[in-house]
């Protein structure tokens, strides 16, 4: 369930970053291993337009992010642009490196388009805390003195592997299964990946935020990617994936070889998916048609890649009037 608030509000720093419609989602988490995609978002902390874009930064000389961020906390940069029209450049940076209106990126954004002129906005990632509450306020089932029958969840680390964390009843504390305490406001869970949770009981976990208006690029590698579903409503598998039909890997009689969508059914299974480029069509990987407009996106899923490739997440068309 989604419901947003549309009455944009605002922040003020150094200049005025307009935030998006606001508002919350309740997910339902079964028992067993549930993949959870952060749709709404933290508050836009600043916004404007690149005066310079490079290989490894994007500046805008009118607003100094640097006094906005804190040196050790994630962020994610988005970028507006215009060639491809909102292709939705995006790159997750600390706040270490971001000084004055410079921040330095990681990933190339003008490979994915950014360029001077592009309006571009920028957010702190959410984090445990945010999410799950400092004090596990989202009562997931604690575990006392170990991991052993806690709900835990998985966070990809980017290298295709997991950070694995539960909450310690006995400490009141966020650990890692491993042991070792963490403070939860400084785990950022980034809303390009999706979160992992293993439950021991059904729950319904409130997440609020904002709505994000525009569609983002997610980096996929080979094999088995968890992506976060990133708009909160009206995603389909069309909207989704269906701009990356000549990127992705087909099928051409059957899903053998191809790269394979795996949607989670809230029954602890998967709907699975896959382009049949002998039929110019979208199917199931038992072979049946589906539309793709009618196969709605959860919040977070499984998608099985060949190769490695930018993959345009197109956010719905009627966003853009919100």
């Amino acid at each position: 369930m989604v419901a947003a608030l549309l009455a944009p509000g605002a922040l003020f720093a150094q200049t005025t970053a307009k935030t998006g419609p606001v508002g919350y989602e309740t997910v339902s988490l079964a028992t067993g291993f549930n993949y959870i995609g952060l749709r709404l978002h933290q508050p836009t902390l600043a916004a404007g337009v690149l005066d310079a874009v490079s290989s490894s930064s994007i500046t805008d000389n009118d607003v100094n992010i640097g006094a906005l961020v804190t040196s050790g906390k994630t962020y994610i940069v988005e970028v507006k642009t215009t060639s491809p029209a909102d292709s939705g450049a995006v790159a997750e940076v600390l706040g270490s490196a971001i000084t004055n209106g410079v921040i330095t990126t990681s990933n190339n954004l003008t490979a994915v388009g950014a360029a001077v002129g592009d309006t571009y906005s920028i957010r702190q990632s959410a984090t445990i805390e945010s999410v799950f509450g400092a004090s596990n306020s989202a009562n997931l089932t604690p575990g006392y003195g170990s991991s052993a029958g806690a709900d835990v969840l998985y966070v990809p680390n980017g290298s295709g592997d997991f950070a694995s964390y539960y909450y310690d009843g006995d400490e009141s504390t966020w650990k890692t299964t491993g042991g070792t305490s963490v403070t939860p406001q400084d785990v950022p869970l980034v809303y390009l990946d999706a979160v992992v949770v293993f439950a021991n009981n059904p729950l319904n976990l409130v997440v609020s935020g904002e709505v994000l208006r525009q569609s983002v690029i997610q980096a996929v590698g080979s094999g088995f990617n968890y992506i976060g579903g990133i708009h909160p409503a009206g995603a389909t598998l069309d909207s989704t994936f269906s701009t990356n039909i000549s990127t992705m890997t087909q099928g051409f009689g059957s899903s053998a070889g191809a790269d394979v969508i795996y949607i989670p059914d809230g029954l602890g299974g998967f709907g699975s998916y896959y382009y049949d480029g002998d039929e110019s069509v979208w199917k199931t990987t038992a072979g049946v048609n589906v539309t793709p407009t009618d196969v709605n996106i959860t919040s977070g899923l499984v998608y099985f890649s060949n190769s490695p490739y930018n993959l345009v997440n197109k956010m719905p068309t009627y966003y853009s009037s919100l």
